[in-house]
């Protein structure tokens, strides 16, 4: 997928094993994610699998400057998935989507911000609406830290437009 700030997400649909993979990706703005990094979106396209672990990237880290000069915080993490409901109805801005699924992850890392202070913990919750033939409708993800520089951050994606 091309967006048009320049950014490239490549996707692997894995035949053997029906699953879908983000396998790399190429970001304009240089914002300092770790990459490539292969991440499981979806482990079976019909969601046979009803929890599963992939590799996420903190977004608390993008854009960070670290004090000291070509330091660069490591992003990654290990989020664990499961599936709380099928067949869910929501409602977006883009509109009222049936046959949904609604999933939940948690996870949770440390980054060194700066090599001259200990490693932060971040603890990461996401939900998120997959709506058959539309893809992802809407997420929330928190990210948590006990730290005053990063304290919580919250992001939020929902689909505002959809043409079938």
């Amino acid at each position: 997928k091309i967006y048009s700030n320049g950014d490239v997400i490549t996707f692997f649909k894995n035949k053997e094993k029906n699953n879908l993979y983000r396998i790399a990706a190429y970001f304009s703005d240089n914002n300092s994610l770790d990459e490539p990094l292969e991440k499981e979106i979806i482990p079976s396209l019909d969601f046979s699998k009803d929890s599963w672990i992939t590799k996420s990237q903190l977004f608390i880290t993008k854009g960070f400057q670290p004090p000291l000069r070509d330091f660069v915080p490591s992003a990654t993490l290990e989020m664990n998935y499961k599936v709380i409901s099928k067949n869910i109805k929501i409602k977006v801005l883009a509109g009222s989507f049936d046959d949904c699924i609604y999933i939940k992850g948690t996870g949770e890392t440390e980054f060194i911000a700066d090599t001259r202070s200990g490693p932060n913990k971040v603890f990461v919750s996401s939900e998120e609406w997959i709506c058959k033939g539309v893809g992802i409708v809407k997420e929330n993800r928190i990210e948590e830290t006990k730290s005053s520089a990063f304290g919580t951050q919250k992001f939020y994606k929902e689909l505002i437009s959809y043409q079938n």
